[in-house]
């Protein structure tokens, strides 16, 4: 896929190791079944706190999890996805909404078509860093490792994202300063490691497929991915994973 915007993430990937195929597994289902206790004779109703239930997991998800750095993610089962790297120093992985004949049907030398990208077009690269000097916050250990030349930290915030604490960056385009700015969210998995999680398509970064995602990350073995229950985007390719 081309995009005009995307020189800084392709940048970024192009420095990591190429991954390997992709794997998957079946997504957990969770399921409640409240008990209904019988009501003490000495209670009123109001001394009894209503049965609540938990949300229902969406049946659209799978869940992956690398054993090389112990990172876990849920993602919609019918997405394109290349898991990390499992040789060299950090790795990478891709997750994509479509497949390639997709991308050749609706674009043109690899532009899109009419320029446009198509509604539930979707595009998430992660990377895992290493050797990262522990003394560095966050946003001095990305400046360490990138090129000053190709982009620059114009705004940084700390966030809480599902069960993570993120650094979320905006990257300026050194070469081009009219280009919008491009949100990466930053994970440390450990003081000398740093797990990037970029979105190609920066006006979807609301939408329920990259904030499902985000929220279902696991940064350790220890925690649990937590599946989704927001209903992602319907397929643009064949989904026969849908509904089972």
């Amino acid at each position: 896929m081309v995009h005009k915007h995307c020189l800084t993430v392709l940048f970024i990937v192009s420095t990591l190791l190429a991954a390997c195929a992709p794997q998957a597994v079946e997504p957990i289902p969770l399921e409640t079944q409240p008990v209904e206790a019988p009501l003490p004779e000495s209670a009123s109703p109001t001394e009894i706190a209503p049965a609540t239930e938990a949300p229902a997991v969406s049946s659209n998800w799978v869940s992956y999890r690398d054993l090389r750095f112990g990172v876990g993610l849920a993602y919609p089962c019918w997405w394109v996805f290349v898991p990390m790297s499992t040789e060299g120093i950090g790795g990478s992985m891709s997750l994509r909404s479509v497949d390639e004949e997709f991308v050749r049907t609706h674009s043109t030398k690899g532009n899109w078509n009419d320029g446009i990208v198509p509604e539930g077009v979707f595009s998430i690269d992660m990377g895992v860093f290493e050797q990262i000097d522990p003394a560095l916050s966050t946003t001095d250990a990305w400046d360490n490792m990138t090129d000053p030349t190709m982009s620059i930290i114009v705004a940084s915030e700390e966030q809480a994202i599902g069960q993570n604490q993120a650094t979320v960056i905006q990257l300026q385009n050194v070469n081009n300063s009219n280009d919008p700015l491009i949100t990466m969210y930053l994970f440390r998995l450990a003081p000398d490691k740093i797990l990037m999680f970029s979105p190609l398509f920066q006006d979807r970064l609301d939408s329920n497929d990259i904030q499902g995602i985000l929220s279902s990350l696991s940064l350790s073995p220890d925690q649990p991915i937590i599946m989704p229950t927001v209903t992602p985007h319907e397929p643009l390719i064949a989904a026969a994973c849908v509904g089972k």
